[in-house]
């Protein structure tokens, strides 16, 4: 009976640190994977708008743009890790915690204030221990809003 409730205690909280980004495995203590002895990392990064003359612009109004979503996959870009959907466009950028240290692929995509998804952007990502700051990820228009 015991055995049975440590491996029901093992599997809930794998999918408790599954669902937070972290993806580890720990049988009995014993660690496998890259995570394992490494403390989480934080994504952080601001955005902006490729403009059709060149340079960018973080200004949501200026594009037409209204909300952002933010989805991170693991390194091979096909395993969700983290979603979230609909955050304001005003925000300009986002922190993102708790990702074990790793590769992972980032997509943001930028909705229109009328709909339909005006500009997108796929960035690979290099997680350590720590804050990770990513600078200024700059979307490409697939379409624009206007």
């Amino acid at each position: 009976m015991r055995t049975l409730s440590l491996h029901v205690l093992t599997a809930a909280l794998a999918l408790a640190l599954t669902g937070s980004g972290c993806m580890f495995e720990d049988d009995r203590h014993d660690c496998y994977g890259d995570g394992c002895g490494s403390l989480p990392g934080d994504i952080g990064f601001y955005w902006e708008f490729a403009l059709p003359g060149g340079g960018s612009t973080d200004n949501c109004m200026l594009v037409d743009v209204a909300r952002m979503d933010v989805r991170v996959y693991d390194a091979f870009g096909d395993q969700l890790e983290f979603e979230v959907r609909d955050r304001p466009c005003s925000d300009q950028g986002a922190i993102l915690t708790d990702f074990w240290p790793g590769d992972y692929v980032l997509e943001l995509g930028a909705t229109c204030r009328l709909g339909g998804v005006g500009y997108t952007g796929w960035f690979d990502l290099g997680v350590f221990e720590g804050p990770n700051e990513f600078g200024t990820l700059v979307l490409d228009s697939s379409g624009g809003c206007l």
